[in-house]
């Protein structure tokens, strides 16, 4: 209920926290924020009752804001007594998935056209302070209706942050404020706080923008995790899933940091795709050692085509040929206190991945047992079964996932399912996700976005149910390797050369054919024991 006596209770209490030293003040007046003050029976008495009872306590008067939350106030923030507005989430932006949308009523806008929208706006004739808002999704309290922004990256939230900032460049010191949606909002997808997803990539971009620079005078002491790996160079080509594997990367290194923590060790990168890679591992204080150069090493510079392009790719050499893998793990053992091993966007490239899992996962229980931190795109993202479904994409996606350069028929589409197989079959086990997900299309020519709405919703809405992981784009996993004595039964899982195909177990569960596997392994050791005791002669039937 309010009254003139609450108003009265209200800022005297609030005088206590408006005392404290720390409390942020506008020319010595305490900002105060005033969310949908719409509401008040009588606004502007509140705010006199406010202002003469805060001027009685011995402060100037306050700094009386109007939150944004249903846009701007209708006739200026002095029609309400206040003195400014504070901005809060986009209200405008391209709308996407409308047909979804009236399943339940819930609103989906684009992120970055929403925050571009908010950018362009022209100033109102009244002090605004702007706002950056890292996400919103509130379908968690809100079963209908809800609001949702797509595409809300720590990478679009940097690109936001940074060009907010710099239209507040000429505001003088004390009113030189902006504000950002939000530390821990998290029943409305809204927070800068570390999560499973991205982990500190939001604070370590918004550090990347605010912080002081470093000693060298080169930038912040220690970079955002998107700052340096998902600006495209302007004269860099554009084609291919670039910002996707950027954004799985960035993931990668968050996961790692997280996990190796310590300051100082090594993360190798066994097949380097992007030199940012290699600058935010540094950027966190750990050592890195690319075992292979990067594609723009080997491709005068091109980090935006469909194949990163490294060498053992790009000679025709898998790197599951015994010369080759023998080669990377000498490299491996020049190496000391390796604390983690980077195989980012090669895993799928190859026709016997399990077999460079088992080398890697023998080579790192002899050497102090390294986390393997993998990303591979998810094959059954919508996008990806979409252009699949219509027969405009072969199993790599339209994404350059498999590329002509790394051969299509090595190429081994990954589900969470088959890499979780293909994990345990090479002798590793999860310890650790950062899977990259987007709404969004995956791939660079959007296939969802080419079909019919009511096509592309109704796909939505069944992916739902039946594949949770429809909007997972990349798998970002840390493993770590099995004890001794585990069967790897590398070859037992992968597929073979062309024209080879693995035994047919027919419709069996995964535990099935593992149990089944077992068997055949086995037999296989029972037989093999039998012949060399014959001396190599196939004993008759």
């Amino acid at each position: 209920h309010f009254s003139p006596e609450d108003d009265l209770a209200h800022i005297r209490w609030l005088a206590t926290a408006f005392a404290d030293p720390r409390y942020i003040t506008i020319d010595g007046r305490p900002l105060f924020l005033v969310y949908r003050p719409a509401l008040l029976p009588d606004p502007v008495r509140t705010t006199d009752t406010w202002r003469a009872e805060a001027q009685r306590l011995g402060f100037p008067d306050l700094y009386l804001c109007w939150v944004e939350s249903w846009g701007w106030p209708p006739g200026g923030p002095g029609a309400f007594g206040l003195d400014a507005s504070v901005g809060f989430m986009p209200l405008d932006g391209r709308r996407i998935y409308p047909p979804a949308e009236g399943l339940r009523g819930h609103r989906v806008y684009d992120y970055r056209s929403a925050y571009e929208v908010e950018l362009q706006r022209d100033p109102p004739p009244w002090k605004r302070f702007p706002s950056v808002m890292a996400s919103w999704d509130n379908s968690a309290r809100r079963p209908s209706g809800a609001r949702m922004y797509a595409g809300a990256t720590p990478a679009a939230y940097e690109r936001w942050l940074r060009r907010a900032v710099a239209s507040v460049d000429g505001v003088r010191a004390e009113e030189n404020l902006l504000f950002l949606l939000a530390w821990n909002e998290w029943a409305e997808g809204n927070h800068l706080e570390p999560d499973h997803r991205y982990g500190r990539a939001y604070l370590e971009a918004t550090r990347a923008v605010l912080a002081p620079p470093g000693p060298d005078g080169g930038g912040p002491t220690r970079g955002g995790l998107v700052a340096t790996l998902d600006p495209v160079p302007a004269q860099a080509p554009t084609g291919g899933d670039r910002d996707g594997r950027l954004r799985a990367a960035a993931a990668a290194v968050s996961l790692t940091v997280d996990l190796v923590g310590t300051p100082g060790r090594i993360v190798a990168d066994l097949l380097p795709f992007d030199e940012a890679v290699g600058r935010q591992v540094r950027a966190a204080g750990l050592g890195y050692v690319p075992l292979l150069p990067t594609g723009s090493e080997d491709d005068g510079g091109d980090h935006g085509g469909p194949s990163p392009g490294p060498r053992w790719m790009a000679a025709g050499q898998p790197i599951e040929r015994p010369d080759v893998l023998d080669g990377l793990l000498a490299r491996l053992d020049t190496v000391d206190d390796v604390a983690a091993l980077l195989l980012l966007d090669g895993l799928h490239r190859l026709a016997r991945p399990t077999v460079v899992l088992s080398a890697l996962s023998r080579w790192a229980l002899g050497a102090g047992a390294p986390l393997l931190v993998v990303a591979v795109p998810n094959a059954t993202h919508l996008d990806r079964g979409m252009g699949a479904l219509l027969g405009t994409t072969g199993p790599g996606g339209p994404d350059g996932a498999c590329p002509p350069g790394g051969g299509r028929s090595a190429c081994r589409p990954f589900t969470l399912s088959s890499f979780e197989d293909a994990a345990a079959a090479g002798g590793w086990r999860d310890v650790g996700t950062a899977d990259s997900e987007s709404i969004r299309p995956a791939s660079a020519s959007g296939t969802t976005d080419a079909v019919p709405d009511v096509l592309a919703a109704a796909a939505r809405a069944l992916a739902r149910t039946v594949n949770p992981a429809g909007t997972v784009d990349w798998i970002v996993r840390a493993l770590t390797p099995l004890p001794p004595g585990v069967d790897h039964r590398a070859d037992g899982w992968d597929v073979g050369p062309p024209g080879e195909r693995s035994p047919d177990h027919g419709p069996l569960t995964r535990g099935q054919r593992r149990e089944l596997d077992g068997y055949l392994t086995a037999v296989g050791t029972v037989v093999s024991e039998r012949n060399r005791r014959a001396g190599g002669r196939m004993a008759p039937e």
